[in-house]
């Protein structure tokens, strides 16, 4: 976009003035006072020789997590404020929020539906003369897949995401009974050190075993279906699938296979990523932050 220089707007604007002016003495006669408002017209030619000199916004739209995006866009220097408007798989634009001034830059989003395209677009507003106008505008969309992985686009903005980077960082880590972290674990110390550090739980995590893992969250099951799991899921596996008894925790990584503090499965007792053994899987749980 061109850039305006200070000098050649005021001319714009001395420009303007005098065609409004003239416009005024041709259809009245009647010159006027010093001081006087211009003509609605002369209000948007001022506008737009303001918007002339004023950065482009962008808007980047980014899932958070199979039901939660983020709408951020750059700041505005003068803004009045911001207009976010949204439609959903090709329909209407509708207005979801005004915001005053130029300071916020970041909406949230909630209760996306999957498989549906969500587009956004802010608009920057300006009072000029007493009129609202938009002098920059820029539009991004997300789309919500049926189950989030690693290959959707912005996964790495998730907090799935964030919950499987931290969990990386602790691989090769021994396996210790009753241990907790930072340094060294037992299966479900190593779940509750990943949930409680990610700070994308949505609930209070607190240290249980195994089995006490489903007992205080599975309220929050998806079922045992691994085809379901999504990165960041706890799985939790049973003699005999069953839920009352549960001997294992683990966090679903993604392609089939989940990263745990192992006992020994698949061959030395530390963090490790391996197949997961769907034989025994008794129940997947979907904390509420990753949702």
């Amino acid at each position: 976009m061109k850039t305006i220089t200070v000098s050649r707007v005021k001319d714009m604007r001395r420009r303007i003035a005098g065609i409004a002016l003239a416009a005024t003495v041709a259809f009245t006669g009647i010159v006027p006072a010093a001081g006087a408002v211009l003509p609605a017209g002369a209000s948007h030619a001022k506008a737009a020789a303001k918007s002339s000199v004023k950065a482009d916004i962008e808007v980047k739209s980014y899932l958070k997590t199979g039901s939660k995006a983020v709408v951020k866009w750059t700041k505005v220097k003068g803004s009045d404020g911001y207009k976010v408007s949204r439609k959903v798989s090709g329909g209407s634009w509708k207005t979801i929020k005004r915001v005053k001034g130029a300071k916020t830059t970041k909406i949230k989003q909630t209760g996306l539906k999957k498989a549906r395209t969500y587009s956004y677009k802010v608009e920057s507003l300006d009072k000029v003369d007493g009129e609202t106008v938009t002098t920059a505008s820029d539009t991004s969309s997300v789309y919500v897949p049926k189950k989030l992985t690693k290959k959707t686009k912005t996964y790495s903005k998730t907090n799935q995401a964030s919950v499987i980077r931290l969990a990386r960082t602790k691989l090769g880590k021994r396996y210790v009974w009753g241990a907790e972290g930072p340094n060294t674990f037992d299966c479900s110390g190593f779940v509750y050190w990943v949930m409680k550090h990610s700070g994308v739980a949505g609930v209070k995590v607190k240290r249980y075993t195994a089995q006490g893992i489903y007992n205080a969250y599975g309220r929050y099951s998806i079922g045992r279906s691994v085809s379901k799991a999504q990165p960041g899921d706890i799985v939790l596996f049973g003699r005999h699938k069953s839920k009352h008894s549960i001997y294992h925790a683990a966090i679903y990584y993604g392609s089939g296979n989940v990263i745990h503090a192992s006992t020994g499965w698949g061959g030395g007792k530390r963090v490790k990523i391996t197949k997961a053994d769907t034989r025994h899987i008794a129940v997947i749980i979907r904390l509420p932050g990753l949702r």
